[in-house]
């Protein structure tokens, strides 16, 4: 499993403003990712009406895109992201969000899912090569006093077919944040 630290995710329009995002300007989604990107999101996940607009969007300068929302070209976008393409990861928790996640995105960040279900619908797939599976914790993780409940917890997570882990700690000030990680780091099933 990759232990990492995901930096901020940025979710754009979620399911519940699925009339928003039909009606929404490339402008709208534009000004949404430049604040993201000033703020330091280098991720995102959002519905498949956006999420190739979106890709196209965030890394170049002068983007174009010719779709069924969206229709942009002959613009500007400074400052674009500094990485050549931002990781799309599909939050969700249906089937069709898996389906979503791997013909659209790099990943998928499920949530509110039992153990089996996400176990049997990720051997209902084939998971591509390279492709994310951002699992949860279902409650934080105080790896400096339960160590092996930590260790636990992440080959769990792995065992249903985890690639990350998305982790929260047990924390009560900035600097015990930072002992926790330095502790997740030290507990961490090897790579």
């Amino acid at each position: 499993m990759k232990l990492g630290i995901v930096t901020p995710v940025l979710t754009l329009l979620p399911r519940a403003h699925a009339q928003w995002e039909e009606s929404a300007s490339f402008d709208d989604v534009v000004s949404i990712v430049r604040e993201a990107d000033r703020l330091g999101y280098h991720h995102c996940t959002c519905s498949e009406h956006v999420a190739v607009p979106v890709d196209i969007a965030l890394s170049r300068t002068q983007p174009e895109y010719h779709g069924r929302y969206f229709d942009f070209e002959g613009f500007l976008v400074e400052p674009s992201a500094v990485q050549p393409r931002v990781p799309m990861w599909v939050g969700g928790r249906t089937r069709r969000s898996l389906r979503r996640a791997i013909e659209l995105g790099d990943g998928w960040a499920p949530f509110g899912l039992r153990t089996s279900e996400l176990r049997d619908m990720l051997r209902q797939v084939d998971v591509p090569l390279g492709f994310d599976v951002l699992l949860q914790s279902e409650h934080p993780l105080d790896p400096i006093g339960e160590p092996e409940r930590v260790r636990d917890e992440l080959e769990r997570l792995a065992s249903i077919g985890a690639t990350g882990a998305n982790v929260r700690f047990v924390n009560h000030s900035p600097a015990h944040y930072r002992e926790q990680l330095a502790a997740l780091l030290a507990v961490a099933p090897p790579n």
